[in-house]
C-alpha cells in the first residue's frame, strides 16, 4: 500500500494472497505487529564527477543499504523502490512522505589525489531535520574499510541495536578489493543508476492509502468486503495468481544465467541490454574465477505489469588476477515489465 500500509514481501507468509484477512483478524495483526521505521537510502552525489570514479555513486548507497538492511527495526528502501512506489514522483520528499517514509539517508563523496571524501546525513522527513551525520576520508583502496566506518557512525547516533554479526563486520571491515567492488558495480549498473530528471516528469497518480496489488487502486475496505464475501461464497473464489511466485522464478534463472556467465542467456533477461552492460558484464566474469552467487531476502513489490524486486546478492570468487579469494555482498534493486514473453528487467526511466 502507498502510504503509511505499503506492503513488500520479505518471505511469502507477509503477501500470501491478493485478497487481505477479515477486517477483525488484520486489526489483531497489526495490533500485535511492531512498528518498524521505514528509511530510504538515496544515491550518493558525486561533488567532482569524473567518469573513472562515478561507480562509487552506486556503491556507495548500496553499502548503506545493505547494512541497514539488517537491522530489524528498520524496513529499508533503496532509491530504486522509493521511487517504483510513488510512480517515479520527481520531488523526493513529497515521494518519502506518500510512502510513509519516515527517514531520508543523503550522502556525497569526492576523489583527488587518489584520497576518498565521503559524507552522509540521515534526516527526518517530517519535520525536514537531521538526525545523525558522518564523515569518513583515506585511500581509496580502502573503499570497504571507509564505508564501514561512515555506516558505523550513522548507526551510532540512531535509535537502534545493531546486531553483533553486523557490528562484527562493520568493526574489521577489510571487505572485497576496490577492484572487484567496482568491477561488480559497474556490472551491476545498467538498472538503478539514475540519469538526469525530467523537469516535468509525471507526478505519481497513485492515492495515499491505494494498494500495490490492485491496479485499479481500490481502497482497503472494498477488498474487505469483496474478502468477506468470497469466504461466504468459496464455489465463487478463482484462485489469485501467483504473481510473486513468477517473479522469484524468473529471478532465480537471472541468478543462475550470471552465476553460468552466460551473456546469451543473460540477454533473454532485459528489456533491453546495451554494449556497454555487456562490456562491464564480461570484464567482470573474466575477472571472478570460480563465481558463485546466493540472493536471499527477496522483497516484492507489483503495480499492475510492473514490479520491483529487491534482494541481497552475495558473490564469493577467486580474482584472477591475484589469486585472493574476494567476497562481495550488496543489497539490490531491479525493476520489471510483464509483456507478451513473460517479465523482464527494465532499466531506470
Amino acid at each position: 500500500m502507498i502510504g503509511e500500509d505499503l506492503t513488500l514481501a520479505a518471505d511469502p507468509t507477509r503477501l500470501a494472497a491478493v485478497t487481505p484477512p477479515p477486517a477483525r483478524q488484520r486489526a489483531a495483526q497489526e495490533e500485535s505487529a511492531p512498528r518498524l521505521e521505514r528509511i530510504a537510502i538515496r544515491d550518493f552525489e558525486h561533488v567532482r564527477p569524473d567518469a573513472a570514479n562515478d561507480w562509487m555513486r552506486r556503491a556507495l548507497s548500496q553499502d548503506v543499504l545493505t547494512a541497514f538492511s539488517e537491522l530489524h527495526q528498520l524496513d529499508v528502501y533503496d532509491e530504486t523502490m522509493l521511487r517504483f512506489v510513488t510512480r517515479d514522483a520527481p520531488d523526493v520528499l513529497d515521494a518519502a512522505q506518500r510512502a510513509g517514509i519516515g527517514m531520508l539517508v543523503e550522502g556525497a563523496y569526492w576523489v583527488q589525489d587518489n584520497e576518498l571524501s565521503v559524507s552522509a546525513q540521515v534526516k527526518s522527513v517530517r519535520p525536514l531535520q537531521l538526525v545523525a551525520s558522518a564523515h569518513a576520508e583515506g585511500p581509496v583502496d580502502q573503499f570497504s574499510k571507509l564505508t564501514g566506518r561512515l555506516v558505523t557512525d550513522l548507526l551510532a547516533q540512531l535509535p537502534v541495536t545493531v546486531p553483533g554479526p553486523l557490528a562484527e563486520r562493520l568493526a574489521h571491515a577489510g571487505g572485497a578489493s576496490l577492484a572487484a567492488r567496482r568491477l561488480l558495480a559497474e556490472a551491476d549498473g545498467g538498472n538503478g543508476v539514475e540519469g538526469p530528471r525530467a523537469p516535468g516528469a509525471a507526478r505519481s497518480a497513485v492515492p495515499p492509502g491505494a494498494s500495490l496489488w490492485n491496479p485499479t487502486q481500490r481502497p482497503w475496505f472494498r477488498w474487505l468486503a469483496l474478502a468477506d464475501f468470497l469466504m461466504a461464497h468459496p464455489s465463487l473464489a478463482a484462485p489469485a495468481p501467483d504473481v510473486e511466485g513468477e517473479l522469484r522464478g524468473v529471478l532465480e534463472g537471472y541468478r543462475k544465467a550470471l552465476e553460468a556467465k552466460d551473456l546469451a542467456a543473460l540477454r533473454l533477461y532485459y528489456e533491453d541490454f546495451p554494449e556497454g552492460q555487456q562490456a562491464a558484464l564480461a570484464r567482470y566474469f573474466d575477472a571472478a574465477s570460480g563465481l558463485r552467487i546466493e540472493l536471499s531476502d527477496v522483497r516484492v513489490a507489483i503495480i499492475g505489469d510492473a514490479a520491483a524486486v529487491s534482494f541481497t546478492r552475495h558473490d564469493r570468487f577467486i580474482d584472477g588476477a591475484t589469486g585472493q579469494p574476494q567476497e562481495v555482498t550488496v543489497r539490490v534493486t531491479k525493476r520489471f515489465a510483464r509483456g507478451a514473453s513473460g517479465w523482464v528487467i527494465q532499466n531506470e526511466p
